[in-house]
């Protein structure tokens, strides 16, 4: 989910979060696939932000695998002279957990 201002949403991106008027009153719904009719309404309205789905959420399992195996082997090569360090081996698991977090949000 990323924070956007309304210079930088395109068509196509969704909403994550209902955006309301100054009454609270729900001018748009998550989940709706912004166009630029929506777009141009949100200007009109003066909506400063709008909170949208980050665009790497809606990978698909086999596209995480896949980065999850390359990351995986890019370590195993940068690690591999210090296998027997049990230190090195935890900054490897920590460094993997990192990297697939940042991979995926």
């Amino acid at each position: 989910m990323r924070k956007l201002r309304v210079e930088e949403l395109k068509p196509g991106m969704f909403l994550s979060k209902t955006i309301r008027d100054e009454k609270g009153n729900a001018l748009l719904r998550k989940g709706v696939k912004l166009n630029s009719s929506l777009i141009h309404l949100l200007c009109k309205r003066r909506i400063p932000v709008v909170w949208v789905k980050d665009e790497n959420i809606l990978q698909d399992n086999a596209t995480i695998e896949i980065k999850r195996k390359e990351i995986e082997k890019s370590l195993e090569a940068k690690f591999r002279y210090v296998t027997q360090n049990p230190i090195m081996e935890e900054l490897k698991s920590i460094l993997l957990q990192y990297l697939l977090k940042r991979q995926i949000e």
